[in-house]
């Protein structure tokens, strides 16, 4: 007997599951006629043997070779002359037909492609069977033996065709059907990279990623992935768009599956260097309308791969890495304060407003210093503290509106290794393992818009940095001429992670003390800037002031943020081939993660704006409202600053279950009909208990973990209501 407690989980769930599970994995490894399977990638070859009059000829030996590593399948026609060799690796393959009284049917070239059936017919000739009929196969063919709709990138199409960044996702946009996202950057890779396209008018965060079958999406956004394969990684990809059978789930968009290269018979190698240089590009329009130079930009692409046998016949290798280093220059320019008015002092303008279109400040006669109405005698220290968040002026004479202006040098760095290793085993295993590693990161200082809550001005700012893996570990076997099982563990994993930087960071620590929190220090996040946006307008303004700017830079800076992922799956795959079924049974089990800070700043006090009489004293400019003391007998008040107690942690776990049965039925040579079913068990989310992150910084801050994933009402404590008022 067990207790179950109050607002959901318990003792009884957690043995029940883990029962559950065990029933399952116990039914799977007794019951192979109806075996797993999920998220194919291999593809198989089927066809019909007949002799010269047409009429079906049983029980004729069909062999398939492996052009690449001689590997061998072997089995026989069926009454109705039928044969299909499935779950084969992604190649080239030789097919030999045999029977006694005939000819050996003999076909070159067959091309196996990734989640593809390839047809191919034997018409045996009259003979010896020491003689041979040998013809090369058509590279093309019409798709008669399967209801999917989709298209194969072959891997020399992937490696020739020019794609801007080297980044295959571009290839997918030539298929029919598909939608790009305004604004899909298809160029980058990592966190720079995206892959938001509609497909048939499916939502693009509906689309299913893998590599080798292993689960490849972010799934946090759905609008990016983890690893971006590198070009000489991809042996093809094929993206099917409708009517994929229920093998595949996790997805109502397109499933898009890349096939890695895999070692051979025969050693390959090959290097690569393509680049970019600004020698003889023209300057930036922009950067001449701010009066700064032309800024550096460059990329350098770079990489080589190896492959070949460890042993002929047994075991293979395939090893490459790529190196992809991009330099922009990124115009900025804007109107800031000068260096006097972040001090206080804002005498010395005319006209009633300085040179960012900002009213002069009227300062209450308590604060004046003495014999200048416009200078504020003691700054505030906090007020000082965020006026250092814009930098000094690189002119006094304002260019464009502007007294501000600087080349940003934006780096993107992006690099990749990838191994596979497949050994034969005997006849009848394979082994596979791969491990494809990706590293980006885009150091500061930074072009500020494309990620969020970054600030566009040097003084502070962030690093990022994205590592991301994806690992394959299969034993693939055929336990008889008709039936062939793939057992494989799959895990992808992902990591963002920003560290605080910029040439006067320091000011946020010493913020923290001038601009103490409610809440106590101890489970506060270190080191963090404000929690939202907001600025002192007009300052800041990109591209002019307030008269005639583009916009004003929030002073918000993310650092220090983490967040992670990692996705646990396990899938058996079998194919049973009887007379003319091709049955598919399986399932497909995931453990996943996903844990991410809610945000730098969050449990920060929010940047004091809201300045109303008479508990705060307006001034008419909101820099010189937050220089005016915050302390002693006049102490300004700013009234609507709020404040959460802590920056929580969402740690989100899930498990799902799949199942599902499938069927291949060829009822004549010219009619075949596929069904099946998929049952989807997708248990509610549950909170972590670790609160764990990438980031260091996070650990030693005060960040408590908040299981978001399954909070109730019922989970309300008056005692913790209590001591968190």
């Amino acid at each position: 007997m067990c207790k179950r407690f109050t607002g959901g989980g318990g003792v009884c769930e957690k043995r029940s599951t883990l029962r559950m599970l065990s029933y399952i994995l116990l039914a799977v490894l007794l019951a192979i006629p109806f075996s797993l399977h999920a998220q194919v990638s291999p593809g198989a070859i089927t066809g019909t043997v007949t002799d010269p009059s047409g009429a079906s000829v049983p029980g004729a030996t069909v062999t398939v070779i492996s052009t690449a590593t001689a590997a061998k399948n072997t089995t026989k026609s069926d009454g109705q002359g039928n044969f299909s060799v499935p779950q084969l690796p992604v190649g080239t393959y030789e097919v030999h037909v045999s029977q006694g009284n005939f000819k050996e049917f003999v076909v070159t070239g067959v091309e196996v492609h990734t989640a593809t059936t390839t047809a191919v017919n034997a018409t045996l000739q009259l003979g010896q069977v020491t003689e041979k009929v040998t013809v090369t196969a058509t590279a093309l063919q019409v798709q008669t033996t399967s209801a999917a709709v989709g298209e194969v990138v072959t891997g020399t199409q992937v490696r020739e065709l020019p794609l801007n960044g080297g980044n295959f996702v571009g290839l997918t946009q030539l298929s029919p059907g598909v939608s790009a996202a305004q604004g899909a950057n298809f160029v980058g890779k990592g966190l720079d990279g995206g892959v938001n396209f509609s497909v048939n008018g499916n939502p693009y965060t509906n689309n299913l990623f893998l590599v080798d079958g292993v689960n490849n999406n972010d799934v946090g956004s759905n609008r990016t992935i983890l690893v971006y394969p590198a070009l000489d990684t991809i042996a093809e990809f094929k993206m099917i768009r409708n009517s994929y059978g229920p093998e595949y789930g996790q997805a109502s968009g397109a499933i898009i599956s890349i096939t890695t290269r895999s070692g051979a018979n025969q050693f390959h190698g090959g290097a690569f260097y393509s680049g970019r240089r600004d020698a003889l590009n023209a300057n930036n329009w922009f950067a001449n309308n701010a009066g700064l130079p032309k800024a550096p930009e460059s990329r350098n692409d770079y990489g080589y791969n190896i492959s070949g046998p460890a042993l002929k016949d047994k075991l293979f290798f395939w090893w490459n890495q790529e190196w992809n280093k991009e330099k922009t220059g990124v115009p900025l320019a804007a109107c800031v304060p000068t260096a006097a008015e972040g001090a206080g002092d804002f005498s010395g303008f005319s006209g009633g407003t300085d040179q960012c279109g900002a009213t002069i400040p009227t300062i209450p006669g308590y604060a004046q210093a003495p014999g200048n109405p416009e200078k504020i005698a003691s700054p505030d220290a906090a007020g000082l503290l965020i006026a250092q968040f814009y930098p000094h002026p690189t002119t006094s004479t304002l260019i464009n509106g502007n007294n501000y202006s600087q080349n940003i040098s934006n780096q993107l760095n992006w690099s990749e290794w990838n191994v596979r290793g497949d050994y034969d085993i005997n006849k009848s295993n394979r082994v596979t393992f791969r491990w494809t590693n990706d590293s980006w990161d885009n150091p500061s200082h930074n072009d500020g818009s494309p990620f969020w809550g970054e600030s566009n001005f040097p003084t502070v700012d962030s690093s990022w940095s994205q590592p991301s893996r994806s690992v394959l570990a299969k034993l693939s076997t055929t336990f008889s001429s008709t039936m062939v099982n793939d057992a494989a563990f799959g895990f992808g994993q992902n990591r963002i992670i920003t560290t605080l930087q910029g040439t006067n960071a320091s000011i946020v620590p010493a913020l923290q003390t001038a601009y103490p929190a409610t809440f106590p220090a101890s489970i506060k996040e270190k080191d963090a800037f404000f929690g939202g946006w907001g600025g002192l307008n007009p300052y800041g303004y990109i591209g002019g002031n307030a008269g005639g700017g583009s916009g004003t830079t929030s002073m918000w800076n993310i650092a220090p943020y983490g967040n992670h992922e990692d996705l646990y799956t396990v899938q058996d795959n079998l194919t049973k081939v009887h007379g003319n079924h091709t049955f598919k049974t399986g399932i497909f089990l995931s453990w996943n993660a996903k844990i991410e800070n809610n945000g730098n700043g969050a449990d920060r006090p929010i940047l004091p704006s809201n300045c109303q009489a008479p508990i705060c004293s307006p001034t008419g400019n909101n820099l010189a409202n937050v220089l005016l003391p915050g302390t002693g007998p006049n102490a300004q008040v700013f009234s609507a600053v709020t404040e959460n107690s802590i920056d929580g942690i969402a740690d989100v776990r899930w498990r799902d279950i799949e199942p599902y049965f499938g069927d291949t039925w060829k009822i004549r040579r010219n009619i075949t009909i596929e069904y099946g079913i998929r049952y989807s068990l997708l248990r509610e989310p549950f909170g972590g208990s670790t609160g764990g992150n990438t980031n260091p910084a996070f650990n030693s801050g005060g960040n408590v973990p908040h299981q978001w994933a399954n909070w109730s009402p019922a989970a309300w404590s008056a005692a913790q209501a209590a001591a968190n008022p």
